[in-house]
């Protein structure tokens, strides 16, 4: 991550028998935006610039 995002370290939650890793980057204040990583994928595999790609697409 870019030293200059807000980022939250990983954490975990449990939902209906499965455990999930998550964390947060940007502005807390903006709109949200739920990326999901396909089977047997990590979410180290998501990029700062590839994600923020995605936003700017998805508010477009």
């Amino acid at each position: 991550m870019s030293a200059d995002i807000a980022h939250t370290p990983p954490a975990m939650a449990q939902a209906n028998g499965i455990e999930l890793c998550w964390d947060s980057f940007g502005d807390a204040a903006a709109p949200a935006l739920l990326l999901i990583m396909g089977l047997a994928g990590q979410m180290i595999a998501w990029e700062t610039s590839s994600a923020a790609g995605s936003l700017r697409a998805a508010i477009a």
